[in-house]
């Protein structure tokens, strides 16, 4: 009976500690689980970020991004939050780290971290991918007329940024009918009649002008420009080409005719003239 009772003994304190084991690697287990989804102790639950700031920067501004860490819903309080930039070049960071300067245009990345005492010394991060853009794009005029083929003008794009600060950035030009109008660094060139559009863009922004060639008569081109007739009824016909300002024919004119000095020629409408006294006129 002793022996029983000893065996008795030793297997429960066996089976005791086999439950003590089993009980401490489920501790161990669950306290392994838990720290590689928390930020800091044990029961820490995941922080998440809000950022309530525009992602859209005005290109010169300077701003203090705005951001708000919780944890399970509550604020964190106690913690310190800094910025870091993908690209300083186009967006950059202040030397405390907790503000950022929108400097050229572009796209990049800033990685926001939270410090404080419950967190990795490296602390918590996240990222936003933030783009830097005008504010306005801006023609200083937005109707151009232009009076004849071959004539010229120029129009200036005025990009924007923070504070209506003037931006010193490459312009794209393009017109929308080459036929009427060329363009080139913001000077136009009529190629035609009619109206189109010239754009200026820059990255997303575009400024159009609408740009109006309408050729206007400016003279008469005669041929022959002087006539002798030797005789008394002697005939010659003149042809007149109207042109612009430029000397570029202008279609679909029809002249009227008429002599100085119907006592000396007489013109008709087709320009056939002809003597019938003598003397020097104009037609």
């Amino acid at each position: 009976m002793l022996r029983r009772g000893r065996r008795s003994s030793v297997h429960a304190l066996v089976t005791a500690l086999a439950r003590l084991s089993a009980a401490m690697a489920t501790v161990a287990a669950t306290a392994t689980c838990d720290g590689a989804n928390v930020l800091g102790p044990v029961g820490v639950e995941q922080l998440e970020l809000e950022w309530l700031s525009d992602t859209l920067l005005f290109v010169e501004s300077r701003v203090a991004p705005v951001v708000r860490i919780t944890n399970g819903g509550a604020p964190v309080t106690g913690s310190r939050v800094t910025f870091a930039s993908g690209n300083p070049e186009i967006v950059g960071v202040s030397s405390s780290g907790d503000s950022i300067h929108a400097r050229r245009l572009g796209s990049t990345d800033v990685t926001i971290r939270v410090l404080g005492s419950l967190f990795p010394e490296d602390g918590r991060s996240w990222r936003r991918t933030l783009r830097v853009v005008l504010k306005d794009l801006q023609l200083d005029r937005s109707v151009v007329g232009l009076t004849s083929v071959g004539d010229t003008a120029t129009i200036h794009a005025i990009p924007l940024g923070a504070e209506d600060r003037i931006i010193d950035v490459p312009v794209e030009w393009t017109s929308l009918d080459t036929n009427k109008v060329a363009v080139a660094d913001g000077r136009l060139t009529a190629r035609g009649t009619g109206a189109t559009e010239v754009l200026a863009i820059v990255a997303a922004d575009t400024a159009r002008a609408t740009v109006t060639v309408e050729q206007r008569l400016s003279s008469f081109l005669l041929t022959p420009e002087a006539v002798t007739l030797r005789s008394l009824g002697e005939e010659v016909t003149i042809s007149a080409t109207a042109v612009d300002n430029r000397g570029v024919p202008l279609p679909g004119v029809t002249p009227f005719w008429e002599s100085g000095d119907a006592s000396v020629a007489r013109v008709g409408d087709a320009g056939r003239g002809a003597a019938v006294g003598g003397g020097i006129t104009i037609i």
